[in-house]
């Protein structure tokens, strides 16, 4: 379902779906309207199909998101829009040599149907081959990634993991790509931030290039993505059975109802209070006031012209 408005913090209200209200109302605009609308119009292709990233996140908003008009914080696009900026310019500055970009890709798990983008393929029948997937991060991200060190974490890594097991939707590109995942299978996942040169006198690096082991199917299934209370396999059952509720014509209530709130616990808590862009709907759906999770309560003036 398309967001329906935009929480604006600076003024205290709900506005319109669209970029106007931060070009000419916002006294003290904190979001770039033209970042505005782009995230409006990458969230209006939402589909029922399954991808890794999708059972890898916070499978309630994922499905609320697909049921319901939802209203989340203008300010979260920020994160989202630069990272796919800076992806876009990474990737068109390594297509060079082989490399690919944004490969569709196709597989089947857990006797579903799965769908994907690798940011990055160089299928190399000598070397094996190679996937790169590009993480543009916020300051508080990525300072959690390097203390991981040279490793991806988990969830990077089932994704990447998930997408060497699939294989090119063009039919052209599937010998190469099986015949190099034969000889080898290699994952990185690169970790960028836009940071100051120096913090508490420590010179910082802007990148990590980081190695994510194959995980198996199993590891991946029983993964608690980001300390969600459900693991990766149990998100994909229940995204499956909200989308053939739907097609049986439930109400998204109904279907909603019976879908947990495990990702409430994700990263402590910080994903659902700062990141969710859904958590308004799902709290309330809940009966869960939003000062308990320290979301400030809005005026929704959207609504009251209705």
């Amino acid at each position: 379902m398309p967001i329906s408005g935009l929480v604006c913090k600076q003024c205290g209200k709900v506005v319109g779906a669209s970029g106007l209200h931060w070009v000419w109302e916002c006294p003290s605009p904190a979001i770039h309207p033209g970042l505005v609308q782009a995230a409006l119009n990458a969230e209006s292709h939402l589909g029922w199909e399954l991808t890794p990233t999708t059972v890898l996140g916070s499978i309630r908003a994922e499905i609320i998101k697909r049921l319901l008009p939802y209203k989340p914080d203008a300010r979260g696009f920020n994160s989202a829009m630069w990272g796919a900026a800076v992806g876009r310019m990474v990737e068109e500055g390594m297509v060079t040599g082989g490399w690919l970009r944004q490969v569709a890709l196709e597989g089947e798990f857990w006797g579903h149907p799965f769908l994907g983008h690798a940011d990055l393929v160089l299928a190399d029948p000598g070397s094996g081959l190679w996937l790169i997937d590009n993480k543009a991060k916020g300051e508080w991200s990525f300072f959690l990634q390097k203390g991981r060190g040279e490793l991806a974490s988990a969830e990077d890594s089932a994704q990447l993991s998930m997408y060497a097991r699939m294989r090119p939707k063009e039919e052209a590109l599937r010998d190469v790509w099986e015949a190099a995942r034969q000889k080898a299978v290699h994952l990185i996942a690169w970790y960028g931030s836009m940071l100051a040169a120096e913090r508490k006198g420590e010179e910082l690096d802007p990148w990590i290039k980081a190695r994510a082991p194959l995980m198996t199917m199993e590891e991946i299934g029983g993964l608690h993505s980001g300390g969600a209370a459900n693991t990766v396999r149990e998100a994909v059952d229940i995204f499956v059975e909200a989308r053939r509720r739907k097609e049986a014509g439930d109400s998204p209530e109904t279907i909603l109802a019976a879908v947990p709130m495990h990702c409430q616990s994700r990263f402590n808590g910080k994903v659902c209070r700062l990141y969710c862009g859904a958590n308004r709907v799902c709290l309330g759906l809940a009966g869960i006031s939003l000062a308990s999770k320290g979301i400030v309560a809005i005026r929704d003036v959207e609504a009251e012209k209705l």
